[in-house]
């Protein structure tokens, strides 16, 4: 008898959670800006710097950054609109009793801002971070593939073995000089700059992922021609980057998402003397994901037809490929206006996508959610003020997923977003949604890892020749013929069947192997 193994070295997530985490701080105004008489918009957004295990936790610290847009008290000054930028640490510790060789990948998000103005010089702010855990840990199997000889019976499945072969995350910094078209005023104070990246087109190089992506700016300023004005100026900067992977070739399905960490923009003049230059700079974080499907044999039963086989065996968790969707979907709201407000124009929106359920009903793949928009707008009246909206809708992404068994990798972004006024009464608000779902089945199998025969002195005359068997529920062509000590061949010749499955009650004839 000759035993032949593989070598499967499988990334098993054994770690997934979500946390939220309560920030809670006050924003007080500069000694150099007006006080506050209204508040139109509260942002935030969070960011990971480390997550670090020791003594049975997981240590996760970050920021959050809080961009505020109010309505100052000061009329006398002209300008409409004023910002306020500030920054909170978090942290969070995690109980995980067994962590020390495990890869941790930390998401963070904010959700349910809040605030209250204690006075015109003070803020209180209050928001939930959202942290999605995920843990991976390499671990080895090596399954027994093949058995030969004459005497055993050995039966081997082929899988698609799904591997995960690489979850980085690096930092690219984006460093321009953008321009205020000719026809618009110069800038007197930059307001706020939202940014957030798409595209993600990847080539592999030499154990490097080259990727591509777009960075999309919209710059919300205030100007000092003819009396204080709100603008916008919107920019696009393609932008390249080579990120480290050794482990990833071309065999691999690769596929990178974006965050924008941290957005720094400053007001300068151009050879003109006008002040028409946004001097931007820019730092995303982008999380590569690289995988590849292995065909691999693996024994999970044998037996011999005249010795004894004893055994070795191991329970083996892994994922199969099924299929993946990279899409895009529109999501689109409307905004209705307040009572006694009419919409002259719209001015700036921005949104976020907050993913709340992701299931399998019905052979149907859902990806429920929800899109907060946050919306800067002029009523229509002489003078009229900017005033702001935000709206929650939610949506479900669907697509046919028949099985069981199936788990959902899936990433969603935002792609592209903007906003139109409708009539008076409300304005429409249409976010392009980037997706990409990667579908998976769970298998959990047990797995030959050594097997040793002993012969036994029981000779093949004692055995019968042929037995009449009566099928039960659930029997196989390969129990039967474990049970008698014969072979699948002969019991499929002896009864002229195919089929792997025997209907309950069926005569079966089970020949003797020699």
């Amino acid at each position: 008898m000759e035993i032949k193994k593989t070598s499967i070295n499988l990334t098993e997530q054994s770690v997934q959670f979500h946390s939220n985490v309560c920030v809670e701080g006050d924003i007080v105004v500069p000694d150099i800006k007006p006080d506050i008489r209204e508040i139109l918009l509260a942002d935030a957004s969070a960011v990971t710097q480390s997550a670090t295990y020791r003594n049975g936790k997981l240590h996760i610290s970050g920021t959050v950054f809080f961009k505020i847009l109010y309505r100052p008290e000061a009329d006398d000054e002209g300008c409409e609109l004023k910002s306020l930028n500030t920054s909170f640490a978090f942290s969070d510790s995690v109980d995980i009793p067994s962590g020390e060789d495990v890869k941790f990948y930390v998401g963070a998000s904010t959700e349910h801002i809040g605030f209250t103005l204690v006075n015109s010089r003070k803020l209180s702010m209050k928001v939930i971070v959202a942290l999605s855990v995920n843990g991976y840990r390499n671990r080895l199997y090596e399954p027994i593939c093949a058995i030969s000889g004459n005497d055993v019976q050995c039966r081997e499945k082929r899988h698609n073995i799904y591997l995960p072969v690489a979850d980085e995350q690096a930092d690219i910094s984006v460093s321009d000089f953008l321009t205020v078209p000719a026809d618009m005023p110069d800038i007197d104070e930059i307001l706020k700059v939202d940014a957030w990246a798409s595209g993600g087109d990847c080539k592999i190089m030499n154990g490097k992922v080259m990727v591509k992506g777009t960075l999309h700016v919209k710059t919300l300023y205030t100007a000092a021609c003819d009396g204080y004005t709100t603008n916008l100026v919107s920019h696009e900067i393609p932008f390249t980057e080579m990120i480290e992977a050794e482990q990833v070739d071309e065999n691999c399905a690769v596929y990178v998402t974006f965050a924008v960490q941290d957005v720094s923009a400053t007001a300068r003049g151009d050879m003109n003397g006008d002040t028409k230059i946004i001097s931007a700079d820019i730092l995303i974080r982008a999380r590569l994901k690289a995988s590849k499907t292995i065909q691999e044999t693996i024994c999970d039963d044998c037996y011999s037809i005249h010795g004894k086989l004893s055994t070795e065996a191991d329970a083996m968790h892994f994922l199969e490929y099924v299929t993946s969707d990279n899409t895009e979907f529109t999501h689109t709201q409307t905004v209705p206006m307040p009572n006694n407000v009419k919409l002259k124009d719209v001015i700036h929106v921005t949104c976020k996508p907050i993913v709340r359920e992701m299931c399998f009903e019905n052979g149907v793949f859902h990806l429920r959610g929800t899109l907060v928009s946050f919306l800067l707008y002029r009523e229509d009246k002489e003078n009229g003020l900017i005033k702001s909206a935000v709206t929650e809708t939610d949506f479900d992404w669907q697509n046919n997923m028949a099985g069981e068994d199936l788990v959902a990798d899936c990433d969603l972004w935002v792609e592209d977003i903007a906003a139109t006024k409708q009539n008076e009464e409300s304005a429409e608000v249409k976010a392009t949604l980037g997706l990409c779902v990667k579908v998976l089945k769970q298998q959990n199998m047990n797995i030959l890892t050594n097997c040793d025969l002993t012969e036994t002195e029981e000779a093949a005359a004692e055995k019968p020749s042929l037995v009449i068997y009566f099928a039960e529920d659930g029997d196989t062509l390969w129990d039967v013929a474990k049970r008698y000590g014969t072979t699948v061949e002969k019991i499929k010749t002896a009864n002229g069947i195919e089929d792997d499955a025997f209907v309950k009650g069926k005569k079966v004839l089970i020949p003797r192997a020699c």
